[in-house]
């Protein structure tokens, strides 16, 4: 799941350990490769418009999945913090919007053989959660038209 900085000069990417999942950024001037999530399984990034702010999928906190972002000033020590979304959901796929200000997302209640996956549109503090599709079947992966 590589994913391209706005200004091209970075890419994030899910990278294995020997347990978990984990996001990796590279630089693409110079090479170097850092680690930008720890702790639970992460996946599934995505940048900001202004490339200020990775989106990323984790279980850090808990057993299910959820949004997080995490500042990418340049250094390590960016601010990481969970969304408030969905609460006894699985959130997946963050697609930011093109002006930033918005945050689509998949979200499934059950897991398994009966999974349900809708889209949902939130502002990026996680309020305002309203959901976009509702049909039978599994919408997954938002993306927005340029």
């Amino acid at each position: 799941g590589p994913v391209s900085s706005p200004d091209g000069k970075r890419i994030a990417f899910m990278e294995k350990s020997l347990i978990r999942w984990h996001i990796s950024v590279r630089s693409l001037e110079t090479g170097e490769k850092r680690a930008v999530t720890r702790g639970g399984g992460a996946c599934r990034p995505d940048w900001s418009p202004d490339g200020r702010i990775l989106a990323f999928v984790s279980t850090q906190d808990t057993a299910k999945a959820d949004l997080w972002f995490r500042e990418m000033n340049g250094s390590r020590d960016g601010r990481v913090w969970r969304v408030p979304t969905r609460k006894n959901a699985y959130n997946y796929d963050p697609s930011f919007s093109p002006d930033g200000l918005s945050l689509a997302m998949a979200s499934t209640i059950s897991r398994g053989k009966k999974e349900q996956w809708d889209i949902f549109l939130m502002n990026v503090n996680g309020r305002d959660i309203s959901r976009l599709t509702g049909s039978e079947g599994n919408d997954r992966f938002p993306d927005w038209k340029p």
